[in-house]
This record gives structure tokens, sequence and C-alpha cells, in this order.
């Protein structure tokens, strides 16, 4: 249970790392995927529909068009401000967009990468520790501040160069 209640229109620092601090990104398809995830997930589109549109679309139907169109204009969760994925963990900057968007957004994103993940790895349980990390922004300060923390979050672990970094939103890719 969170100490605060996320509020709609408020800004949230959001974060989360591997379990035993291990890597949840193994190769470029991993990276790939989770980006993916969180375009997909953004919404309130359900496992069916997403999966009905991936088969749909090798035969370009014009069913599964219309369905993707659909999907795509569902209001959104959050607004992903900014955003590292480094080799065993990540940082969000989410604006939430509806009660309940970051909750949503996060279980769906979680639990999709994961099992993704382990059916991949060939491995079972938690992927992530615990619940994810969240920290209300609450000062325009601190959003410029946190903004440039997660932008360069790869730099400042020694990764990589921030611009060379294409797994965060500061590359420009």
């Amino acid at each position: 249970m969170r100490k605060f209640e996320v509020q709609t229109g408020e800004f949230y620092h959001i974060y989360n790392r591997g379990v035993d601090k291990r890597k949840v990104f193994l190769d470029e398809r991993d990276y790939l995927r989770f980006l993916r995830s969180m375009r997909e997930f953004n919404n309130n589109s359900t496992h069916e529909q997403r999966v009905y549109i991936k088969n749909k679309r090798k035969e370009l139907s014009s069913e599964a068009s219309e369905l993707s169109s659909y999907i795509e204009k569902l209001p959104k969760f959050v607004e992903i401000i900014c955003y590292c994925l480094n080799p065993n963990h990540y940082h969000f900057l989410l604006r939430q967009l509806m009660d309940g968007g970051i909750r949503m957004f996060m279980h769906k994103l979680s639990t999709g990468y994961t099992n993704y993940f382990n059916l991949k790895y060939s491995r079972s349980g938690s992927l992530f520790e615990n619940r994810y990390k969240a920290i209300h922004v609450k000062s325009d300060s601190y959003l410029l501040w946190l903004s440039g923390y997660i932008n360069g979050n790869a730099e400042i672990h020694k990764i990589a160069k921030a611009e060379n970094w294409v797994w965060g939103s500061y590359s420009p890719r």
C-alpha cells in the first residue's frame, strides 16, 4: 500500500530493478519488447484485442485495421515524459492522465514483460523487486532535476554516454 494517493494530473518518478539486482534486459530484443509494451499497454485494450490485431495484421484485414485504430484512440493511462532502461533497472517520469492510470499501466507493463521474459528464458517467478517505487514530484525544480537524472541515468551508472544510449528518451534516434 502506498503512503500517498497518486493524483491525476501529477508527475511521478517510477522505478524498479530486477530481483536480486539481476539484469532484466539481456539483449536488444528485450529492450525493444519493453519499449513496444510501453506503447501498447498504455490504455484499456485487452490482451485478446492486441493478439487479434497482431494475427490479422498479417492479412492486412480492414477489420484489424479498424480495431487497431480504435485501440490507438483509447484514452492513455499516463503521459511518458522521459525514461531510461538500464540492464538491471528502469526509470520513468510519468504524468497520470486518469484515476488509477499509473497503477493500471505499471501492472500491465510489469506483468506482460515478466511473462515474455520468463517464457523466453525458461524461468518462472518474479522478475522485478517487489512493487515499483513511486515518488511524487512536488515542485518544478525537482521536475527539472529529475528529467536530467533520468535522461542521464545510463551515464550516471557508467553504462554509456547519455546521448549514445538508445534505450532512453534522451537518445536522438
